[in-house]
């Protein structure tokens, strides 16, 4: 007897096959799971999502040759990274073939095309006909040569005389091996997948006075790899690991992806860190379970009382002249990260969300920042907005040529502060000399931090002004 199949796929309609789908010969018993591990990257080359994936599960072997199905890999799987290990030696992979030309909507009526379907309506109407088209309606030839066209929404099913060869219900890797020996064996297959990606979330909290800060990290582990672990022994490492781009051979591109779900874990004791290479390693201190489209959550540090530093920073470029360009200078928290300020530990790249406490005791949002990947001892400066009670007026003044290669700019600066109190404003300009400059005369001191970088700290009184005047010789 002919069995019936029926899947519905993205709510549109139902689609029937008449026959089951032919199997490939397998062990005589399921693969039982062992254990399982993914480490996950999170460096710029493998920002479209990189994992490495172990996975161990235990085969009833035959002596000699064996027909092997290892079901429920990722999706993204990069075929030519597999490697299979056997616990106890005596397995040979002689030939793999990975099926991940998966079932969906598009690749049943894509194999269909030309070939006789039967379509049934929401009202109960069945049509049958050759398959001209399913891309946006569904388009059938009757055998007098009619066509009919019928909207998607208004398909309930489709019925196809037998699921096509070579469509899969998910994503396998198939192996015929060679065991030296019958028995039960454990094998292990490594391999490097796209699908995954992790990245760092902090919270900073400043204090009444903004001179001490508060800080917690928090991981998020995304896996969209369509594959589940159980379990799994997860790491996390933070560098830029180089990655050679692959084709996308993945079934990625033929499977609608669903919205991720979010889960948020308080782990008994955060990740631990270490060096690993030239990179940093978090590895959680307990088996995880990371579901398909679901976002993992895990704090992995936390700092209190940390000093902090608001600093303002006024940016001029340089190439306006005579028209005076009036700006609002950047606000930026500055932190050490450093063991002498509660902190010192390796900052993941992320982003940072900087909270105060207003007057009513709730915690609003004053800006967010993005930081790269921070060593112990380094400096963090989060740009959180801009000061709304400062104003800077930067005008160019005049241009004076010495000879035809040098010649002299003026600036004049005015900083005006509108708040209660005091505040240093770091003035800070890009000459264009392409580093063949100098500061000829200043009416405060200025800094060179670097060829193409001119700096003042300029202090300004409350509901005051304080005005900056130099010139600048450049040589070409």
């Amino acid at each position: 007897m002919r069995e019936l199949l029926t899947v519905v796929l993205l709510g549109l309609f139902a689609i029937s096959c008449d026959t089951a789908v032919e199997e490939v010969e397998e062990a005589p018993l399921e693969p039982v799971p062992v254990a399982s591990a993914v480490t996950v990257y999170n460096g710029a080359a493998t920002r479209g999502g990189r994992a490495l994936v172990k996975d161990t599960r235990r085969f009833p072997l035959d002596e000699g040759t064996n027909a092997v199905r290892f079901d429920d890999v990722t999706s993204g799987i990069i075929p030519g990274s597999v490697h299979v290990n056997a616990a106890d030696g005596g397995v040979h992979v002689r030939e793999q073939n990975f099926e991940y030309d998966l079932v969906s909507t598009d690749r049943l009526l894509q194999r269909y095309l030309g070939e006789s379907v039967q379509v049934t309506t929401e009202s109960g109407e069945v049509h049958a006909g050759v398959l001209l088209s399913g891309a946006r309606d569904v388009i059938l030839e009757d055998a007098d040569g009619g066509v009919t066209v019928l909207r998607l929404d208004q398909v309930r099913d489709v019925s196809f005389p037998q699921l096509p060869e070579g469509l899969a219900s998910k994503p396998s890797l198939l192996w015929s091996l060679d065991a030296d020996q019958g028995g039960d064996q454990e094998l292990t297959v490594t391999y490097l997948t796209g699908g995954f990606g992790w990245n760092a979330d902090y919270i900073v909290r400043l204090g009444e006075r903004d001179d001490l800060v508060d800080v917690s990290g928090w991981v998020s582990v995304t896996n969209d790899s369509e594959a589940t672990f159980h379990d799994a022994h997860l790491k996390l490492v933070a560098g830029d690991v180089n990655m050679v781009p692959v084709p996308d051979a993945s079934a990625a591109d033929m499977m609608d992806a669903s919205k991720a779900r979010r889960s948020a874990e308080a782990e008994a004791a955060g990740p631990r860190q270490r060096d690993f290479f030239d990179y940093h390693l978090y590895e959680m201190p307990r088996p995880v379970t990371l579901r398909s489209h679901e976002t993992k959550q895990v704090e992995f540090m936390t700092a209190e009382d940390v000093p902090a530093e608001i600093t303002y920073r006024l940016e001029y470029d340089g190439y306006w002249y005579g028209t005076t360009v009036t700006r609002h200078p950047a606000v930026n928290v500055k932190v050490v990260n450093g063991a002498e300020q509660n902190l010192g530990v390796p900052l993941p790249m992320g982003i940072v969300r900087v909270y105060k406490q207003d007057t009513d005791g709730a915690s609003e949002l004053v800006g967010e920042s993005r930081i790269e990947h921070t060593p112990e001892d380094e400096t963090v400066e989060l740009r959180v907005g801009e000061a709304f009670d400062i104003v800077g007026e930067w005008r160019m003044t005049r241009q004076r040529e010495i000879s035809w290669s040098i010649y002299d700019v003026s600036y004049e600066v005015v900083v005006r502060n509108h708040k209660d109190d005091d505040v240093v404003v770091e003035l800070l300009q890009h000459p264009y000399a392409w580093g063949d400059w100098s500061v000829r005369k200043a009416s405060h001191e200025s800094n060179k931090r670097d060829n193409n970088t001119l700096t003042f700290d300029v202090a300004v009184p409350a509901h005051g002004e304080t005005t900056v005047t130099y010139t600048i010789r450049n040589r070409w």
